[in-house]
């Protein structure tokens, strides 16, 4: 069986390494690196779940072959903005805070998304502007984006409207977090009508 530090990035393991560091010893690391340095740090990070002491340990031997003791695990997003307020000035922390973590949290309405059924996903975003439908698509899986466009119906004055939409997609480049965290609001809005819907259908 490969080992599981054998998938990780460079990156990744160094976001391990640094969260196994006591926290005096990580805060003097954040303060010596520049700001896009910490900005990837923190992604990498929040993208990796706990991992065994066991993977930690070979992380860390690749850097010290001698290192006998592990300091505790703390990857939690607490843990990481607790130590980013103590080694960053408050207008860099909240500028790094609003980009990093919002974005994180406004794609886990995109993961709900991928659960539903596409007719229902298809439904819910039938009547937006096909620059929104386009955004909302590219962050879904490939498959299931396609399925979804499949389902959604002609619009009255678009020739074709999943033609547009596949070449609005095309063009995407990079989406802002606020934009993102914007579309995931109202996405998330509509969820939760959809729920309130199914609710009163069972209620009744």
């Amino acid at each position: 069986m490969q080992k599981q530090d054998g998938q990780l990035s460079g990156l990744q393991k160094a976001a391990i390494f640094i969260s196994a560091l006591p926290e005096e010893a990580t805060v003097k690391i954040f303060k010596k690196l520049k700001e896009h340095e910490i900005e990837k740090l923190i992604k990498a990070i929040l993208s990796i779940e706990n991992p065994s002491k066991e993977v930690v340990k070979e992380v860390i031997e690749e850097a010290y072959e001698h290192l006998k003791e592990l300091s505790p695990i703390k990857l939690a997003p607490d843990h990481l903005r607790s130590i980013l307020e103590k080694a960053l000035p408050k207008e860099v922390l909240e500028k790094l805070l609003s980009q990093t973590f919002d974005t994180q949290e406004g794609k886990a309405i995109f993961q709900e998304l991928e659960k539903l059924d596409s007719k229902i996903v298809a439904n819910m975003i039938k009547d937006e502007h096909p620059q929104v439908i386009a955004l909302i698509l590219s962050q879904l899986k490939p498959m299931k984006a396609a399925e979804i466009l499949q389902h959604i119906p002609k619009r009255v004055g678009v020739t074709n409207l999943q033609e547009e939409v596949i070449k609005r997609i095309a063009s995407i480049e990079k989406i802002s977090s606020q934009t993102l965290k914007i579309v995931a609001n109202t996405l998330e809005e509509e969820l939760l009508t959809i729920g309130a819907g199914n609710e009163e259908t069972l209620s009744g």
